[in-house]
């Protein structure tokens, strides 16, 4: 069991009113008192952004159920924090190849966000007690987040993969430009920029383009010279804050490398900041600079910081997950969240189909029912389970399940979809290897569960589909994604089970 599923459980039991960090934000308003605005401004500035965060990270400690309204459809996702990147191309991959809650995958956990004008960059440590930090890059638009790419800490690499890549090289340049924007004579802009360079600061709207631009702003002190700069040290002993997105030749983008600085002329401004350097090999294409929030308020105008990204977005509300009730079955009380009374008889009817099958019935912790469209993107469910047992989504309430305004009656396909998932627990606690490879062997699937695999091609989902059809009170229509006849299910059913299918009769 995954730790992360516990966490998981233990925060959809939470009250809506630990959500609270996500409401939207109010913007400040013109006045007639400029001072007053400013200070305004000032006191604001990013708020609506950290609102979008904090729900983001709400969402993603609920489940990746949680997580639609965050995610663009054209989604990047890339892991280039080891030498070997993992790339995933749109939110439907992006949800298979991580179905469940899991902070390792994600932009979030004690992190510190810098801002861009349609970028926000997350540092935080690793979520094990271990010498690492990642440093998150991401693009968001007024549809969310578009474009995600992870660095690792050089000195993490360093210590994991030593023969992968020449990390004293990523230090080099990063000790170059400390040097160079510190003013040293031991260092020119053209042993660490390509000519035709490009420095960026979009939250303060100022870009330089060129290497003798970049010179000149450097020997006047003009923008976009900071000067007095040092790179932060990592916690817990890390090392210094020097993060790589690698690339191989498998791979067609070019490395990043993220610094995470604090820079000082004089009064402390402009202060925390992460510059993000393209390289070709060892020279700069293009630096991006990221302000920390507070050192924005402090340091700058509110007049002079230009619109970003959050002035466009929508801050998702939190899913509401209440208890409503608990419903006895046998030695099992499972604490539902969000139904209704009429509700019970539909989940006690999923149950009863495994005792009349003869199955022993699953062990069941909660039951929790969210509104699909709001909260569960394309999922129907999850089963992820706990000690106590598994703690079931269903991405249905009331309104779509019932049948009439009384819930007397439900909908085929909603009584599958509780039937599969209460297969999933009833799956992990009875079916042995061999089964397994019986199934699999029958179906022609490769593999009982592995998320390289689309949904569709995972024995252990084929085989709680198998489970579900099987023990309906009426044949209905197959998942359109799986291909199986009615011989090959009641087949199936009995190599997982040992028993016949109840289901009366065969395909409709």
């Amino acid at each position: 069991m995954s730790t992360w599923c516990k966490l998981f459980v233990g925060l959809v039991l939470a009250l809506a009113s630990a959500c609270g960090s996500a409401s939207e934000v109010e913007r400040p308003v013109t006045g007639p008192d400029d001072s007053q605005r400013a200070a305004t401004v000032e006191a604001s500035w990013g708020e609506t952004a950290l609102a979008w965060l904090d729900a983001l990270e709400e969402a993603a400690m609920n489940g990746t159920a949680h997580l639609g309204p965050f995610l663009a459809a054209d989604l990047v996702w890339e892991d280039r924090a080891v030498p070997d990147p993992v790339f995933i191309q749109g939110e439907d991959s992006w949800m298979d190849e991580y179905p469940t809650a899991d902070l390792y995958f994600l932009p979030v956990g004690a992190a510190t966000y810098y801002l861009s004008a349609d970028e926000v960059v997350s540092q935080r440590g690793a979520v094990f007690d271990l010498p690492m930090s990642w440093l998150d890059r991401m693009v968001i638009g007024p549809d969310g987040l578009r474009h995600w790419v992870r660095a690792g800490s050089v000195d993490s690499g360093r210590y994991y993969v030593p023969w992968q890549l020449d990390f004293d090289r990523y230090d080099d340049v990063a000790d170059k430009y400390v040097a160079l924007w510190n003013g040293s004579d031991d260092v020119d802009a053209g042993s660490l920029y390509e000519s035709d360079a490009v420095v960026s600061d979009s939250v303060l709207g100022k870009s330089v383009a060129g290497l003798s631009a970049i010179e000149q702003a450097l020997g006047t002190g003009s923008w976009p010279s900071i000067g007095n700069i040092s790179v932060e040290d990592l916690p817990e002993g890390g090392g210094r804050a020097v993060h790589i997105a690698a690339s191989d030749e498998d791979w067609m983008g070019p490395e990043e490398l993220g610094l995470v600085i604090e820079a000082d002329d004089g009064s402390g401004c402009p202060g925390s900041m992460v510059v993000i350097l393209v390289l070709d090999g060892d020279l700069v294409r293009s630096e991006q600079r990221y302000h920390g929030i507070e050192s924005v308020r402090r340091c700058e105008e509110p007049a002079t910081l230009q619109p970003g990204w959050w002035d466009e977005i929508e801050v998702p509300a939190p899913a509401v997950v209440e208890r409503t009730g608990t419903l006895s079955y046998g030695d099992m009380e499972i604490e539902v969240f969000n139904g209704t009374p009429e509700l019970h008889a539909f989940l006690e009817w999923g149950l009863e189909r495994f005792d009349l099958a003869g199955l022993e019935v699953p062990q069941v912790a909660s039951v929790t029912f969210l509104e699909a469209s709001a909260y569960c993107y394309n999922l129907g469910g999850e089963a992820p389970s706990t000690d106590q047992g598994a703690a079931i989504i269903l991405c249905r309430t009331a309104d779509d399940i019932c049948v009439d305004d009384h819930c007397r009656q439900w909908r085929d396909r909603d009584r599958q979809l509780w039937l599969h998932e209460l297969a999933h627990p009833w799956l992990d606690e009875h079916t042995d290897e061999s089964a397994r490879a019986d199934y699999l062997e029958l179906t022609g699937l490769q593999r009982w569960s592995d998320l390289q695999d689309p949904w569709e091609e995972r024995g252990v989902e084929s085989a709680a589909e198998t489970i579900a059809y099987c023990l309906m009170d009426e044949p209905i229509e197959r998942h359109p994604e799986f291909e199986a006849d009615w011989k090959e299910r009641s087949d199936g059913f009995r190599i997982l089970t040992g028993m016949d299918p109840i289901c009366t009769g065969s395909d409709p």
